[in-house]
């Protein structure tokens, strides 16, 4: 584990923050924490592929982050043409 994802690292926090922003918190403010937000068994398969590890990148980087894969529900619904998917 790199010195910028430590968990005592006061910006991996603040990304740890905004990550669950946009997810976890984001379904409990709809009201579908039970099937949404995040990764467990029973919830909907809702996820993106980055092509590079956000907590590594500099904020002022993030515009440049590609999404490989987008799946909902489990089911892909957007792929890069340069991403390998079965």
């Amino acid at each position: 584990m790199t010195e910028a994802n430590r968990l005592d690292n006061p910006r991996a926090c603040r990304s740890l923050r905004n990550l669950a922003a946009y997810t976890k918190d984001a379904a409990w403010v709809a009201r579908e924490e039970a099937i949404d937000g995040s990764i467990e068994i029973g919830k909907a398969a809702d996820l993106i592929v980055l092509d590079r590890n956000l907590f590594e990148v500099d904020v002022m980087a993030l515009h440049k982050v590609r999404v490989l894969l987008t799946l909902l529900d489990g089911e892909p619904v957007y792929r890069d043409a340069h991403f390998a998917w079965h």
